[in-house]
């Protein structure tokens, strides 16, 4: 009887909410056996043992699913869902279940079930309790432990009795067609595991797999078919051989898990082993879900195993790399089964070749394959091929591909400037083999032979790092390299400069002298060799906010004087350089000058005076240039006689005047000079 081969899944199968970690091994190839990389059968046979780790490596991330699956066929719900953790709860699940009028029903579903009622041979109980309970002895293997659970949780998805014997299924026959139902679980101590909502019996039958095929490799037979509808909950298949009087019999007792929606190109193979030469086989395959039900079977595939030839086995025994060419030479016995000879091509040992030439004459003993990609490495099979599509393939040559043609030069170069690098980018020539682009820095017009080698890269941009605060302009060439390392001309130049964010020192005082109606400004040249200008500022003393009285000054002028000042009046300065870049210092020291005039100042306006209801008289007047002060005086007879000291403020109270009286106001300067005197008379009541 034929051996068979199964593609086996990694981790549990998918629920609404879970992934499964799954490995899909690779099926058998029409390409004929050879010496050099493996066979379809020595992949499938590294591949179980991959299996194997990916099964330990699921099993140990313990990654959790979540939500409820259900099905309902005729006056049946069945419910389906998880272990939470992967250990039986206490206490086991409560299912809930809702109708249109609310609550109606309750259960406890115990996990996992007695003994007594366990619907599994007493071996595989205590084997399922031994991979559940978290108090089960593990002894020292951790790893083992894992793989062990990893199986039965796959065991568990493809056998309804064991997943019934855990818990984790539940049939309700307590409903009527039509009802539209939700179930809720949870574990007894309160963990939401999931809802679900269903119209009983509303579950279409499965469908049928699709798109079964089949390849054949010697004596064995790969199956291929098509995945499952997502809304079909099926988890697992199993191959039939179709005999003379059109009964099925099974491959396998095993069924195969199905591979998880991220292994969906990921080719999904059964294997059966071991077919006589000539024998023709006929196949189908049936699926199975969540819950047990079956699907239709496929459409049956036919195949017939070849009968193997003796056929010569090639052999390379050299060759020639040219320009993006490579000519191979081999010799082989001759035979009369050979029909003709294919050259094949891999980028890898590792990957499979395909074939590259046309079918050649059995005589012919070279053939150049051209348009190559230069500086490549190359794996080449020969294959001697029979009429019925069998062949004998040569071990594998290596060879390395060529183009001793320079590509082109990189165009449309441009630097986009960073605060520390310059980012120089550029458009590839059209040349299809450019391996690496070299960039070149130097001085604007240096020639390319001056410029120096600052970075390689596979891409068509490069960051160089300049030095902060570079002052001067840096100049690019990039030029091409092929993968045969032949270098192409240099790209024309572009060049950048840096962007300064660095801003230049406070200039420094030399003076501030305040004189007649004029302050005087001095300050030290800045040496910051960036420094596009000074800007002078004044505001009043001891106000806060500065004005530009001077700006855009060339940094070799370094002294202004200031008219637009009032006499008396102090004004506060500061100076601030900017370079070219917009940088702005901060502000230099503040220094404090004030104008002073010979001139008095002017006589006041306004001048008022009135008699109090308290007693005494008021006077007032308009208020002056800043600085400014009054002296008040009353008419005694002949004389005038001051009656207040130096004032600020434009206004007066004389407790003693009165009606009649004469009263007489002088201003005062901030340099004590004195001006015109004002008089008033006080009005009588």
């Amino acid at each position: 009887m034929a051996r068979t081969r199964v593609h086996r899944t990694a981790g549990p199968p998918v629920l609404p909410g879970r992934e499964a970690a799954v490995l899909a091994l690779p099926g058998p190839r029409p390409a004929p056996e050879r010496r050099g990389p493996p066979s379809a059968l020595a992949r499938l046979g590294a591949a179980l043992v991959a299996l194997l780790l990916a099964a330990t490596a699921a099993a140990q991330g313990a990654r959790t699913m979540d939500g409820v699956a259900v099905v309902s066929e005729g006056a049946r719900v069945s419910l389906r869902w998880y272990l939470p953790g992967d250990a039986f709860p206490a206490g086991g699940f409560v299912v809930e279940r809702t109708g249109p009028g609310g609550t109606e029903a309750t259960w406890t579903v115990e996990s996992p079930l007695p003994p007594e009622r366990s619907l599994v041979d007493p071996q595989t109980y205590r084997a399922a309790l031994a991979a559940y309970d978290p108090a089960a002895p593990r002894a020292d293997d951790e790893v083992g432990f894992a793989l062990t659970r990893a199986i039965f949780t796959v065991r568990a998805a493809l056998d309804p009795e064991l997943a019934q014997t855990l818990g984790v299924l539940y049939h309700d026959d307590g409903v009527e067609v039509g009802q539209t139902l939700r179930y809720e679980v949870s574990t007894a101590d309160g963990l939401r595991v999931g809802t679900a909502t269903v119209t009983v019996g509303s579950t279409p039958p499965l469908g049928a797999p699709t798109g079964l095929r089949a390849a054949v490799d010697g004596a064995d037979v790969g199956l291929v078919w098509d995945r499952p509808a997502e809304d079909e909950l099926v988890v697992a298949y199993r191959a039939e051989v179709i005999g003379p009087d059109g009964t099925a019999a099974p491959l396998s007792e095993e069924w195969t898990p199905l591979p998880s929606p991220d292994e969906a190109e990921a080719p999904f193979w059964i294997v059966d082993q071991g077919r006589a030469p000539g024998e023709t086989v006929s196949y189908r395959v049936v699926g199975r879900d969540l819950f047990g039900r079956l699907t239709p079977p496929s459409e049956t595939v036919t195949v017939r195993v070849p009968v193997a030839l003796a056929l010569p086995q090639p052999v390379v025994t050299s060759a020639e790399s040219g320009d993006r060419t490579v000519t191979l030479h081999w010799a082989m016995e001759p035979s009369d089964d050979v029909a003709s000879l294919v050259v094949l091509r891999a980028p890898s040992p590792q990957e499979e070749p395909v074939p590259v030439s046309p079918p050649l004459s059995p005589l012919a003993r070279t053939w150049t394959d051209e348009g190559l990609r230069g500086g490549t490495d190359l794996y080449y099979y020969v294959a001697a091929v029979a009429a019925d599509g069998t062949a004998a393939v040569s071990p594998v040559w290596a060879q390395r591909a060529v183009n001793p043609n320079p590509p082109g030069a990189p165009t449309d170069l441009d630097v986009a400037a960073r605060e520390a690098s310059l980012v120089v980018s550029w458009q590839a020539p059209p040349e299809d083999d450019v391996g690496r682009y070299q960039v070149y820095a130097g001085r604007p017009g240096d020639p390319f032979e001056a410029m120096a080698l600052v970075g390689e890269t596979l891409g068509t941009s490069l960051e160089v790092p300049v030095p902060a605060n570079t002052l001067f302009d840096v100049a690019f060439r990039v030029r091409a390299v092929n993968t045969s390392d032949v270098a192409g001309p240099p790209s024309a130049e572009a060049s950048g400069r840096v962007v300064d964010l660095t801003p230049p020192s406070a200039p420094l005082w030399a003076g501030v002298t305040g004189g007649e109606e004029v302050v005087t400004l001095a300050w030290l040249r800045d040496l910051d060799a960036d420094v596009a200008f000074v800007r002078v500022l004044r505001s009043p003393a001891g106000a806060v906010a500065f004005e530009a009285i001077a700006d855009g000054l060339d940094p070799a002028v370094t002294t202004l004087e200031d008219r637009d000042v009032l006499p008396g009046r102090a004004y506060d300065y500061a100076l601030q350089a900017v370079d070219a870049a917009g940088n702005e210092s901060e502000l230099s020291e503040v220094r404090t000058a004030a104008a002073w005039s010979l001139a008095g100042p002017a006589p006041v306006t306004g001048l008022t005076a009135e008699l109090r209801e308290e007693g005494g008289v008021r006077l007032a007047w308009r208020a002056g240039e800043p600085g400014t002060a009054w002296v008040v005086s009353r008419r005694m007879g002949d004389a005038w006689v001051e009656v207040s000291g130096l004032l600020e403020e434009p206004e007066f109270v004389d407790p003693r005047g009165q009606a009649g009286d004469a009263y007489r106001v002088v201003s005062v300067s901030a340099t004590r000079q004195v001006g015109e005197g004002v008089t008033v008379e006080v009005p009588a009541p």
